[in-house]
Formats: C-alpha cells, structure tokens, sequence
C-alpha cells in the first residue's frame, strides 16, 4: 500500500543519512561504518519492495478502472439503453393504438351529438306542457258552486236535488248522523250524499245515498246504501235516527 511504501522510503533516508554522517565521521571505527552501510542497505532493499508492491497495486487498480470505465460501464449503459429504447417503442404503439381507436369512435360521437341536437332543437314547452296535462288530467268537470242550506226552515230538497246538471256525480252534502245506540251528541257515522244526473231545474235525477264508515264510526269504504228518483221536500223531523238518511 502507499503508506507502508512511505514509510519503508522514509526509514531507507534515514538509513542513507545516518551513513553518510558516518562516512564523514572520522572517529568512527571501521565495523561501525560498515554497520551503517548494512542498515542502509537493508532498508533500501526493503523500500524498493514496498515500492515493487505498491507499484503493482496502483497498475492492478488502474487496470480494473480501466476496465470498468472502458468496457464494462459502456456495456451496463448500452443495455439500459435498449430497455429504454424497447420501452419507448412500447409505449409510441400504445399511443398510436389509442390514437386510431379514438379517432375510431370520433365520427360516431359526431353523429350521436348531431341526433341530441336535432332533438333538443325540436324541444318545445307548449308540447310538453300539453302531454303532462293528458297524462294527469282528472276528466271530472269544474263542480258548481256549493248552494247553502237552511236547516232551520226545513230546507232539505237542496240537500238532494243540487245536481252539476251535467250527467256527473256530485257531493252534495256531508251530514253526521246519530245513532240511537249512542248517548245524544256522540258521532255514530258519516253519510255523503251524492245526486246523479240531477237537474235542480226540473228535479228529475236520482239522488244515491252513500255512506262512509259503520255505526261506530270506523270507516270500511264507501257502500251504496239506497238509490231514489228525484225526491221532493221532505217534512221536518222525519227520520231523525234513521242511518240512511
């Protein structure tokens, strides 16, 4: 390595100059100028080793560089460069693929938008307005005005004979019976008075009586109780706990 060949050079000059300082000493004797000259060559010996190791170790170095920076390196790049290359490949396809099916669909689009504009151009809020009223219109007639009865003058002929006049059933009267099972002023059940085909006019309709609910005030749906030709003044008093009335 270079610090083992530094030091093996540092110790052979040290070597060389403790001889030369001997060399020129003259009290030396001669055994201990030779014992210098020996260290020195020893350790010049050892320095040119290490130089010989270090050397071989710097050419073994700049070899593997050399190759890894010369051969190999330039290998590992060119292959990442053809996967780069085949992955760009790849994906141009992919978008040309892509391309062509949306330029495909594109005319289908065109006439699909052109038919939703023909038909939001034909749009017209006079027509529709139109087709929402036949699909929920009732087909029931405006009813007449609601005539006010008199009860306390015996006023029961407006009770029945207050027809549309126009052949349609209409609710003449809501009126609340008692029944004579139950305490006077307890509700016993509801009756709805229609007249069909009636004409106040001439009073020749006949008036149907139909009753909601039972005599104990549930309501189990509509029943007709009784139908009658147009039926005149009736006398106060009459029926007064009757459940058809």
């Amino acid at each position: 390595s270079l610090r083992k060949y530094e030091e093996c050079h540092e110790s052979a000059r040290r070597a060389k100059e403790s001889y030369e300082k001997a060399h020129e000493d003259l009290d030396l004797s001669r055994a201990q100028l030779e014992k210098a000259r020996d260290t020195m060559t020893s350790k010049s010996k050892i320095c040119d080793d290490a130089h010989t190791n270090y050397s071989s170790h710097v050419s073994l170095f700049n070899e593997t560089q050399s190759l890894f920076y010369e051969r190999q390196l330039p290998n590992i790049l060119s292959e990442l460069q053809q996967l780069d290359g085949k992955r760009s490949d790849e994906l141009k396809d992919v978008y040309i693929k892509f391309i062509q099916s949306h330029a495909e669909v594109l005319p289908r689009i065109q006439r699909c938008l052109d038919e939703m504009t023909k038909q939001t151009e034909q749009l017209n809020a006079n027509t529709d307005a139109h087709a929402v009223i036949e699909e929920y219109k009732s087909g029931y007639a405006i009813p007449d005005d609601q005539k006010e009865v008199d009860l306390a003058i015996g006023d029961y002929s407006s009770m029945l004979l207050n027809g549309s006049g126009n052949g349609q059933d209409q609710q003449i009267y809501n009126i609340t019976l008692l029944n004579h099972h139950h305490p006077t002023g307890e509700l016993a059940r509801s009756n709805t008075l229609r007249s069909s085909g009636s004409d106040h006019s001439s009073q020749n309709g006949v008036a149907t009586i139909y009753a909601v609910g039972n005599a104990s005030g549930n309501v189990n749906g509509t029943q007709t109780l009784m139908a009658t030709p147009a039926m005149g003044l009736r006398k106060p008093g009459a029926n007064k706990s009757g459940g058809t009335a």
